[in-house]
């Protein structure tokens, strides 16, 4: 079967030329039954058409599922985080008061022994 395409213009004629020569083509005629069979296989002209992006867009579901777990995380680990920093507080707080009050104790049980 031949397929003829009318209305090309030298520029893009030159570019396509030039896209065989950079691919290493053996022709232009095979490098545009390779673009032919790719619209084939794709089931259309662009590869969104194809199972291909199909499993594309699946994967970035999945990345986009995944993201928003590791944010969930972070944001618990951050809470977890400043939940430690103020019970590490209290605890240093409560030492501090504890090391005041024995140290006063101890002064007293002096002043009582004089």
């Amino acid at each position: 079967m031949e397929l003829k395409i009318r209305g090309i213009s030298k520029e893009d004629k030159l570019r396509l030329t030039q896209i065989v020569d950079k691919s290493k083509y053996p022709s232009l005629n095979q490098f545009m039954l390779d673009i032919v069979k790719q619209v084939i296989t794709n089931n259309g002209l662009s590869i969104y058409d194809s199972e291909l992006a199909n499993l594309a867009v699946e994967i970035k579901k999945q990345q986009a599922k995944v993201t928003q777990f590791l944010t969930e995380e972070n944001i618990d680990n951050l809470r977890i985080m400043e939940e430690l920093k103020i019970v590490q507080d209290l605890v240093e707080g409560w030492i501090e008061f504890d090391t005041i009050s024995e140290v006063m104790a101890e002064g007293e049980q002096g002043n009582e022994k004089e």
